[in-house]
């Protein structure tokens, strides 16, 4: 038990070491008519999930660590590209926000200088209308 739990140790009578875990290689899909060692095929890559539609795009791992290792920096690749593809799609967004901006939006400047000509016209034409009312009611006061 302690040989399992914690290696082989020195002190006292030589231990063998006859623990039961063993760093195995995956062992699925042998050939029993072969001699040993038994030769394995890896851990499947493809014709996974629901369907066989999944694939992991990892060439074949015989041991549990290099398929867990592989399976994470599959992982974090994917992750890095995902984050690289939303910052691209986030600068995008800016860029034609601005534009629908610069294309829609109201320039204040120029909205200003309309309305100073409209109330110079507004004023004119009070002025042309006043002038009419004063004629009027000098023709209507000389009748």
């Amino acid at each position: 038990i302690v040989s399992a739990l914690f290696g082989t140790y020195t002190a006292g009578v030589p231990v063998v070491n006859s623990s039961p875990v063993t760093d195995v290689g995956y062992g699925s899909q042998t050939d029993g008519s072969l001699a040993p060692p038994i030769p394995t095929t890896p851990f499947r890559s493809a014709y996974l999930g629901p369907g066989a539609s999944v694939s992991t795009e990892m060439i074949g791992s015989l041991r549990i660590l290099d398929f867990s290792q592989k399976m994470i920096n599959e992982q974090m690749q994917e992750l890095s590209l995902t984050e690289a593809r939303q910052g691209e799609e986030d600068s995008l967004r800016e860029v034609l926000q601005t534009q629908l901006l610069n294309e829609s939006g109201v320039n204040m400047d120029e909205e200003l200088a309309m309305l100073i000509i409209l109330q110079t016209a507004y004023s004119a034409s009070a002025r042309v209308v006043s002038a009419v009312d004063q004629m009027f009611q000098e023709l209507l006061n000389s009748i």
